[in-house]
């Protein structure tokens, strides 16, 4: 009785002994396994970009990049930034005056120096300096040179020429002098050259000389409208 009990088992342990195996061998893999992340635990490396794929395509790109190459990209963007630098301050000013237009430029500022030098100087101070002096104008003298009041614009301030309340007045030579310029649309519309002095009038409605014309000190020269001013640059 007891061999057939152990023939069977025997042959019972024949079929089965194979699982037995599998499932060993299965439990032995997982215990190694175990052991090994115990003592040298698993970490992602930086190799495994693309995992990253669902989120922003920049920073897949980064993780790609080597630190020798992201260094070598820097230095590139550097050197072109300076080269562009560069040629920008190598680049000629294109508003630079051109050789062919310094001659008028020298001119004008020639023309605005010598005007910047000349000074006011009150008319009524040089009756015993210009020669045929006269007063230029017969109406009455609304304020003199210097800081005094004005009626025309009803305030305190200084004048640097005379003004009269012409009211179509004629207009006279204020000395021996020379008709310099004559342009009735600009500020000062008549100059007469007299020696060292420019005799300026404004105020014109006409002239009866010309330009180069030779006056002596009272006589007429034009008709005044309703104010005639007269200033004297030296």
């Amino acid at each position: 009785m007891n061999r057939k009990y152990d023939l069977d088992y025997l042959q019972w342990m024949q079929k089965n002994a194979r699982t037995y195996m599998v499932g060993l061998s299965v439990l032995t893999f997982f215990v190694v396994v175990s052991i090994c992340m115990y003592f040298e635990p698993w970490q992602p490396q930086s190799s495994v970009a693309f995992w990253n794929q669902n989120d922003s395509g920049q920073a897949v790109a980064e993780q790609q990049i080597p630190e020798d190459g992201a260094a070598k990209v820097q230095q590139q963007a550097d050197a072109s930034i300076k080269e562009e630098t560069g040629t920008a301050q190598q680049r000629p000013d294109e508003s630079a005056v051109k050789p062919a237009d310094k001659p008028a430029v020298k001119q004008e500022n020639t023309a605005e120096n010598t005007a910047a030098q000349l000074q006011s100087v009150d008319l009524l101070q040089l009756k015993n300096t210009l020669p045929g002096f006269t007063v230029p104008c017969g109406g009455n003298l609304a304020y003199s040179y210097g800081l005094g009041y004005d009626p025309i614009h009803d305030d305190y301030r200084f004048h640097d020429a005379l003004c009269y309340q012409a009211d179509g007045a004629e207009i006279l030579a204020a000395a021996d002098g020379v008709v310099q310029n004559i342009d009735f649309n600009s500020e000062w519309q008549l100059t007469l050259h007299c020696g060292p002095y420019q005799i300026r009038y404004k105020g014109l409605q006409t002239c009866t000389v010309g330009e180069g014309n030779a006056v002596i000190g009272g006589q007429p020269i034009g008709i005044a409208g309703e104010w005639l001013y007269v200033k004297v640059m030296q």
